[in-house]
């Protein structure tokens, strides 16, 4: 049967209000130290490895010149574009719920 993996131990310098923080957290939440720092630098790791092997993956297909066609960016692009009523509704000035709950600029409002 093979050997259960063991802990290791590790040592890092922490401001003392990150410290703090964590401390505060650990007895917030009846954890120890190593919980939270291990549980921390977890969560950090889950989603921070892919980005950055995602990141060197895209720099190797950029570097072998595989780049998106003009036409693909301006597919792209135009997911995240405002729509024409979008634009022309915010160009109009208040709708009828903000003028209701919003004194007109330059008048005194009329509260008791």
């Amino acid at each position: 049967m093979p050997a259960e993996p063991k802990d290791s131990q590790v040592s890092v310098r922490l401001p003392s209000d990150l410290k703090e923080r964590m401390e505060t957290y650990a007895e917030l939440t009846g954890r120890t130290k190593s919980h939270v720092a291990m549980e921390a630098l977890s969560e950090y790791l889950a989603w921070r490895v892919p980005q950055i092997e995602d990141l060197k993956q895209a720099i190797a297909a950029a570097d072998r010149g595989e780049f998106a066609t003009d036409a693909e960016v301006e597919a792209t692009m135009s997911r995240f574009a405002p729509t024409p009523s979008a634009t022309s509704r915010s160009r109009k000035g208040p709708t009828k719920a903000t003028e209701r709950t919003q004194p007109a600029r330059g008048r005194a409002s009329k509260r008791p």
